[in-house]
C-alpha cells in the first residue's frame, strides 16, 4: 500500500525563510512491525519508507510517537540546534547510524532501513521499550539481529575513531605503522609525508626531516539535515558526520662527525676516504676527511651504522677495522691510522788507497722540516737502517773517521716510488797525506763493533 502526501516545509536557514514544497512518498513496509511502549503510552504498526520523489532523498523519523501533519512549517538545521533537545553525543551517534545503515555499501535491502530506524529511536529514547512484534501489538520477536549488530559495530568503531597520538617523532628511511582501522578507507588523507594504506593500516615512509601535518577528512561529505516542527514528526535526512582528525609528525635526523688522527702523535689527517654502511652492508654515504681531519655525514636516519675506511690518506696504512655507531647513543667518532714506515738503507764508505771501506761509528742526524727526528750510527758494515714515514728528510753527518771529510748533507724523499738505498763516500781531507794508516778491515771492524757492545754491556751490569 502506497500513500503520496504533499507536505509543506517552511525552511528557515539563517535569517531567510523559504517556502518549499516536497512530494513525499510514504511507502508502507510490510512484514515488519515495531511496538513502542511506555508506562503511559503504546504505539504499534508498520514502518513507512519516507522518500522525496523529486530527488530520491530518504528520511528517518526522530520521534517514536509523532505523526506527520500536512501543510506544516518546518525549521531545517544542518547542525544540532538546542531546539531539537538532542545531546551532542546522541546527535553524532544517530548521524553515524544513518550513515552506516541503509544505503551504505552492502546495505541496500529494505531490512537495513528498518534496522536503522529502530536504532535511531533506541538511541534517542532509551526509556521507551522498542521492539519488533509478530504483528500490530503482537508478541515480541527477535529479528534483524545480525543487521543491528553490524550497524552498531560500524558506529562504535567510528566513535572510537583512530588510535593515534597528537604528535609523533620519527626518523627517515623507516616505515612506521601509525594506526590500523578500516575507517581509513572512508577518509581523504591530506599530507606531504610519503605514505601508503596497506591492509587498512596507515603507514608513513618519511624520507626528509621536517614537521608534517596529517589531516584525515571524511570522503564524500554530505550534510545531515534535521527537520523540526512542534506540530509534526521531526525527521532526519542522513548525510555524513563531518569530522576531521589532525596530528603532527616530526621527522628528525642527526649528523655524524668523524675525526681522523695519526695513531702516534694525534695529528689530524686529511684526504682519508670513509664509507658509512647500514647493517646489511649497503653503502649509505662516503666522503673524505677535510683539512681538519673531519667528515660530517648530515641528515642521517637515527639508526645503527658501521664506518669503514675505503682509501687511506697518502702515507698511511689502510685501517681494516669496522666501527659500529649507534646514533641513538653517539654522534661522533674518532678513528686513527698508522703511518707507513718505509725502510731506508744508508751505506757509509770512506775511500782509502782508492778502495772503498765500510765506516764504523759514523754519526748522522736526520731532520724533517728542521725538526730533529733522531741520531743514528753506522754499524760494522757501515750501514744505517731507518724506518721513516713518507716525507722529505735532511740527513747530516756530524762525525766520522779522523782525517776524512764529513759527507755533504743528503736530502731524500720517502714515498712509494723513490729510492730506498743510498751510499755516502768520504774522501780524505785536502792537504792531509794519509800514509800507512792502520785501518781495520771489514772483518776486524765487525769484531771491534761487537767487542765494544760487549764491554758496554758488562759496564751496565756492574752499575746495577
Amino acid at each position: 500500500m502506497k500513500k503520496i502526501l504533499l507536505l509543506l516545509f517552511l525552511l528557515c536557514i539563517t535569517s531567510s525563510v523559504k517556502a518549499l514544497y516536497f512530494n513525499y512518498n510514504l511507502e508502507r513496509i510490510d512484514d515488519y512491525y515495531i511496538t513502542r511502549t511506555t508506562k503511559n503510552r503504546t504505539a504499534s504498526g508498520n514502518l513507512y519508507f519516507i522518500s522525496n520523489l523529486e530527488n530520491n532523498d530518504f528520511f528517518y523519523c526522530i520521534e517514536p510517537f509523532s505523526f506527520f501533519n500536512k501543510n506544516n512549517e518546518y525549521q531545517v538545521f544542518d547542525y544540532n540546534d538546542e531546539v531539537l533537545n538532542i545531546s551532542d553525543e546522541d546527535y553524532k551517534k544517530i548521524n553515524l547510524i544513518a550513515y552506516y545503515g541503509y544505503g551504505y555499501k552492502g546495505h541496500m535491502e529494505i531490512k537495513w532501513y528498518v534496522a536503522t530506524q529502530y536504532l535511531i529511536w533506541q538511541t534517542l529514547y532509551p526509556d521507551v521499550d522498542i521492539y519488533f512484534a509478530s504483528s500490530i501489538f503482537g508478541d515480541r520477536i527477535n529479528i534483524l539481529t545480525d543487521e543491528i549488530n553490524e550497524i552498531n559495530n560500524l558506529v562504535l568503531n567510528d566513535i572510537k575513531g583512530f588510535n593515534y597520538q597528537k604528535k609523533y617523532e620519527v626518523t627517515t628511511n623507516h616505515e612506521y605503522a601509525i594506526f590500523e582501522n578500516e575507517l581509513i578507507n572512508n577518509y581523504e588523507i591530506i599530507t606531504d609525508i610519503p605514505y601508503e594504506i596497506k591492509n587498512n593500516c596507515f603507514i608513513i615512509k618519511p624520507n626528509k626531516k621536517g614537521l608534517y601535518k596529517v589531516i584525515l577528512k571524511r570522503k564524500n561529505n554530505i550534510k545531515t539535515y534535521l527537520y523540526y516542527s512542534s506540530q509534526s514528526q521531526n525527521i532526519i535526512k542522513p548525510g555524513t558526520y563531518d569530522e576531521t582528525f589532525e596530528f603532527e609528525i616530526k621527522v628528525v635526523t642527526k649528523n655524524l662527525e668523524i675525526v681522523k688522527k695519526d695513531l702516534e702523535d694525534d695529528t689530524l689527517i686529511s684526504d682519508a676516504l670513509y664509507g658509512l654502511y647500514d647493517l646489511n652492508d649497503n653503502l649509505i654515504k662516503s666522503s673524505k676527511t677535510d683539512k681538519n681531519g673531519k667528515i660530517i655525514f648530515k641528515d642521517l636516519a637515527i639508526d645503527t651504522y658501521y664506518l669503514k675506511e675505503i682509501e687511506p690518506s697518502y702515507g698511511y696504512n689502510l685501517d681494516l677495522n669496522k666501527y659500529q655507531i649507534d646514533l641513538n647513543i653517539e654522534n661522533s667518532k674518532t678513528v686513527y691510522d698508522e703511518k707507513i714506515l718505509k725502510e731506508i738503507k744508508i751505506k757509509k764508505y770512506y775511500k782509502y788507497n782508492d778502495e772503498l771501506k765500510s765506516e764504523l761509528d759514523a754519526n748522522f742526524i736526520v731532520y724533517q722540516n728542521d725538526i730533529k727526528v733522531g741520531e743514528y750510527q753506522t754499524d760494522a758494515d757501515g750501514l744505517i737502517i731507518l724506518n721513516l714515514p713518507y716525507g722529505k728528510y735532511h740527513i747530516v753527518q756530524v762525525n766520522g773517521l779522523k782525517g776524512f771529510k764529513l759527507s755533504n748533507p743528503l736530502d731524500i724523499i720517502v714515498d712509494d716510488i723513490s729510492h730506498d738505498e743510498y751510499e755516502i763516500i768520504n774522501e780524505p781531507e785536502e792537504n792531509i797525506k794519509i800514509t800507512n794508516i792502520k785501518v781495520p778491515d771489514t772483518y776486524k771492524n765487525g769484531i771491534y763493533f761487537y767487542f765494544k757492545k760487549f764491554i758496554n754491556c758488562l759496564i751496565n751490569c756492574f752499575k746495577k
